[in-house]
């Protein structure tokens, strides 16, 4: 017997107003701009080549009281340059994200999950203007602080051999480095945050059709002979047909963006932990005045909000897949018949596959990674304790 569609949960309202526009924008939408990429251009035509001179300067005479007093800015502009070259080659990692899959619109889901979505996006939003803000802050107390020869090593070695241009290129340097604080070190933080929450509610509202399922089975529930009942079994097959093809969709899409970010991660991974590994052993030893032990206490603060929010956004896909499982495993499939058996063993099969940030076989962005961090962090700021106490 051919089964007739029901419209009604196989045809979903597409997203047309985005939730997350203004994390979209600070993430992904203002790099658009020629004028934004010409800056980008800029910052790293500068920073480049103070990464380079200050390399030569640590390794032509190597001295670990300079290399701690130096270091944080030269190991965090390694993250740096790392955000500029990917917003320059990969401009639209997010940006065209209801393009490559279709994006359910909020209305489709319960009230209840609708409620609850609504809020956590409004959250977001305020968390991206907060957090702009307090980059600028972070940005006009860099440039306030009065000891740039005792913290940035550029301005230190121009100052010693050209000091009739030392003001001039202390200023440059300065506004070089606050624009980057205030535009890029925020940027792929955003990106992973707006991504990953559009699937997790994409997710959830994939939840609700396997509710709507259950909710059909209850309602059923009464009459006889379920297994023989044609009716049922149609509507049935319909329901795991659709979520089979709907969870690929979902699958697919994310598999794809992972792939084509995995090396990414690694390389943020990696100059993250050196970043902040660097500022807390300046933090901790080397803090030469109040001023100094404020910007890196900010600093310190700024980097690991950044994480947390990166490692919060990994750890809630994982979650809501998890919830996922567990709701395909309470449908009542000895009510099905063995074709529809069959099909929900697919199902069950692939909700298995987890949706994950993953940057290589074992590891990806959740809880695991940031105690690896810490872990890390704490490993390079007791080798420099050690090595301080024996030199």
């Amino acid at each position: 017997r051919n089964c007739t569609i029901n419209m009604k949960f196989t045809q979903k309202k597409e997203m047309l107003v985005d939730g997350l526009k203004i994390t979209k924008f600070i993430s992904s939408g203002i790099y658009q701009y020629r004028f934004v990429k010409f800056l980008l251009i800029l910052l790293l035509i500068i920073h480049g080549s103070s990464q380079i001179l200050q390399a030569y300067l640590f390794l032509h005479n190597f001295n670990l009281e300079e290399f701690i007093r130096y270091g944080p800015m030269f190991f965090v502009w390694f993250y740096g340059i790392a955000a500029i070259l990917t917003l320059l080659i990969k401009p639209k990692l997010v940006e065209n994200l209801f393009d490559e899959l279709y994006l359910w619109s909020i209305d489709n889901a319960s009230k209840e999950a609708e409620i609850m979505i609504k809020k956590e996006m409004k959250f977001l939003e305020i968390f991206a203007i907060i957090y702009t803000l307090f980059t600028l802050i972070l940005a006009f107390v860099f440039y306030l602080n009065p000891n740039d020869y005792d913290l940035c090593l550029p301005v230190k070695f121009v100052s010693d051999y050209t000091p009739n241009y030392s003001k001039l290129f202390t200023k440059v340097y300065k506004i070089a480095t606050c624009l980057g604080i205030i535009s890029i070190y925020h940027a792929h933080c955003y990106q992973v945050v707006y991504y990953t929450q559009h699937i997790k509610y994409q997710v959830q509202l994939f939840g609700d059709t396997l509710l709507d399922m259950m909710n059909s089975s209850k309602d059923l529930s009464e009459v006889k002979h379920l297994i023989d009942d044609e009716d049922y079994q149609c509507e049935i097959k319909q329901h795991l047909i659709f979520n089979i093809k709907r969870h690929q969709e979902l699958l697919t899409s994310g598999h794809k963006k992972i792939k084509e970010i995995s090396n990414l991660i690694l390389c943020f991974s990696f100059c993250g932990l050196l970043a902040a590994a660097s500022l807390s052993v300046r933090l901790v030893l080397n803090s030469y005045n109040p001023f100094e032990l404020f910007l890196f206490g900010l600093g310190c603060l700024s980097g690991a909000t950044t994480a947390s929010a990166i490692i919060l956004a990994g750890q809630s896909i994982e979650n809501i897949t998890d919830k996922l499982n567990d709701c395909v495993q309470q449908i009542d499939w000895y009510n099905m018949n063995c074709k529809n058996r069959k099909l929900y063993l697919i199902l069950l099969i692939c909700v298995q596959r987890k949706i994950s940030i993953k940057f290589s076989g074992k590891c990806s962005i959740n809880f695991e990674l940031g105690l690896t961090v810490i872990r890390g962090i704490y490993a390079v700021l007791s080798a420099f304790i050690s090595l301080k106490d024996k030199y």
